[in-house]
């Protein structure tokens, strides 16, 4: 009685492991057939088109209006000593 049991219970894990196996080779060949979410993802990825006409516009906004570039506020500041460092370096 206990050899049957014994039996029973290792083809039931006999049985077990086969589909098991079955399982990861399915698992396996829809892997390899199938794209990856991955791969979609990086195809719809947004690439931007810049033309010279978009940096022209920004170019000539910001110099009107005092923006980014602002030469006139940099010789300023060179001139300012109320600093308590010193940072420029002789060398």
């Amino acid at each position: 009685m206990k050899r049957e049991e014994r039996n029973e219970e290792e083809e039931e894990k006999m049985k077990k492991f086969f589909l098991l196996m079955e399982n990861i080779r399915a698992t396996r060949i829809l892997w390899q057939t199938a794209p990856t979410k991955r791969q979609k993802r990086e195809s719809s990825l947004w690439q931007p088109a810049f033309e010279w006409e978009d940096f022209l516009q920004a170019e000539s906004s910001n110099t009107k209006d005092g923006g980014i570039s602002g030469g006139n506020k940099r010789k300023k500041e060179e001139g300012r000593t109320d600093s308590c460092v010193d940072l420029r370096l002789g060398l």
